[in-house]
């Protein structure tokens, strides 16, 4: 079998303009991690080129510097060990890695980074997981659309949903989900479907979140004016807020919160009727 290598990109300087880079890097990218000093953002290895073409447009615009890296596979897990630390989110979650023993909190996540990407360190994925925790009951049904890590849908589980279903098309997802699932001592206690988001035509749940890019969003949102749930989309900057309010309404959704991280944003809505 032929080793799998991925490009890393390392970002340097406003945070701000970073974040519109990550935004627009969401498509072709398998997932970024956010450190003190930089950002990195994954790629397969075939990407290098079409990367550093388009940073040398964004260059022009935006204020930032960058380096690109191969990262080999034997390398990947201890590239995450180096920056993965625990991650707080709300009153009781904690996130942590899966080789941590010792960190704890009421609810305790474990997450081995693999390449599907969710940590807890993005901010919408900090973000989702804190709606998550005000809206979940022990009667609730959740769908998790672009599971990914699943950590949105063991979040959900472990915070004691009664049903949680899982939605992901990405191959290299599913052995990570599967084994993140088993580490949280939830196995065959979440459905997953390896299944394309936009074609997923069940939605009489509780709650439904979608970490995902905006473009996604912006096609999926239509599917999802006749639910009743309550609706978590995030995966958004705060710059797609009016346009993404205008599309919602049209759609006869409406949002009911809306939280802020850096310049990362997530909408709670719900069908208008």
């Amino acid at each position: 079998m032929n080793k799998q290598n991925w490009i890393e990109l390392k970002l340097y300087g406003n945070q701000q303009d970073i974040d519109i880079l990550m935004a627009y890097f969401n498509n072709e990218s398998i997932g970024s991690t956010i450190n003190d000093n930089f950002t990195s953002i994954y790629f397969n290895d075939n990407m290098k080129n079409k990367v550093n073409h388009h940073l040398k447009l964004y260059n022009q615009k935006l204020n930032f510097d960058w380096n690109i890296t191969l990262l080999e596979q034997e390398n990947w897990h201890l590239s995450w060990k180096d920056n993965f630390c625990p991650v707080k989110i709300g009153k009781k979650i904690i996130i942590i890695p899966s080789w941590d023993k010792k960190t704890k909190s009421e609810v305790t996540i474990r997450i081995e980074p693999g390449m599907a990407f969710g940590t807890g360190h993005h901010q919408t994925t900090f973000l989702a997981i804190k709606l998550l925790e005000e809206m979940i009951s022990k009667s609730s049904s959740v769908l998790d659309l672009g599971t990914g890590s699943g950590i949105l849908a063991i979040t959900s589980k472990m915070l004691g949903a009664k049903n949680v279903d899982a939605v992901e098309i990405d191959q290299d997802c599913i052995e990570n989900f599967q084994y993140n699932v088993k580490i949280n001592n939830l196995k065959n206690k979440i459905d997953f479907y390896h299944y394309d988001v936009l074609m997923w035509d069940k939605y009489d749940y509780d709650i439904i979140v979608a970490n995902i890019n905006k473009n996604i969003i912006l096609k999926l949102i239509p599917n999802l004016k006749s639910s009743k749930s309550q609706i978590i989309l995030t995966g958004l900057l705060n710059d797609d807020y009016d346009f993404i309010i205008k599309i919602c309404e049209k759609n006869n959704l409406k949002v009911n919160q809306h939280l802020r991280k850096d310049e990362w944003i997530a909408l709670k809505v719900s069908n208008e009727s």
